[in-house]
């Protein structure tokens, strides 16, 4: 499966008190279906549904759901770069409207001092799946297999929106090694099976294979 990276710029700020102090959150629509996007993608109403209604059980109702600060170039979830925490996500016709609280630590203090200091920011989504070319509608269609993986990382917004990251990692399918509990990239392991075609000594490539695992 392909990681799958969205965006969406028009996102709000707004500060509530809470019995620990203030706290600053960031709102809009994170995930929106039924039409094409700025990647050229369509993702099936029914299908974001169900992944959308799949992520609020087992991580934003679990108080779980966190994103990224910037744009990961892999489907997990790295610690280290946390800035945030998505506590709603409901459905708005065939959008989904999030709300997420910055955490005021680590990478959370940057995404504060952006928006203090009248800068903005957007989201962008995070998932696997794989696509099929519709001619007619000249866009990819979001497939069956499709999982969410991240509701919403922030990333930064440039003043041209169509200045935005929309290439993603179209050739890189990305395999789930079950042992680590991490994931790697399809293309690494691809570029070893040929290796063996080719006549390489298949104990050196598997060496090489166990090594890219322990890396992963």
């Amino acid at each position: 499966m392909k990681l799958l990276r969205e965006e969406a710029v028009e996102i709000n700020f707004l500060e509530e008190s809470a019995s620990d102090g203030k706290h600053l959150y960031i709102s809009g629509v994170f995930l929106q279906g039924g039409i094409k996007n700025r990647n050229g993608r369509i993702y099936p109403p029914p299908l974001l549904d169900r992944e959308a209604g799949r992520y609020v059980k087992e991580q934003v109702e679990r108080k779980a759901a966190y994103g990224e600060l910037g744009h990961p170039s892999n489907p997990g979830l790295n610690a280290d770069r946390i800035s945030h925490r998505i506590v709603e996500l409901s459905k708005d016709g065939n959008n989904w409207n999030g709300k997420a609280v910055v955490i005021p630590e680590g990478h959370g203090l940057v995404v504060k001092g952006i928006i203090e200091t009248g800068g903005s920011v957007g989201v962008s989504s995070r998932g696997l799946g794989s696509l099929k070319e519709d001619k007619k509608l000249g866009a990819n269609i979001v497939q069956d297999d499709f999982r969410l993986m991240v509701g919403a990382d922030i990333v930064m917004n440039p003043s041209a929106p169509d200045a935005w990251m929309t290439a993603i990692h179209e050739n890189c399918d990305w395999v789930f090694d079950a042992a680590k509990g991490e994931w790697l990239m399809q293309e690494k392991i691809g570029d070893i099976a040929k290796e063996v075609k080719a006549g390489a000594d298949p104990v050196e490539q598997f060496a090489k294979y166990m090594k890219l695992l322990s890396k992963a």
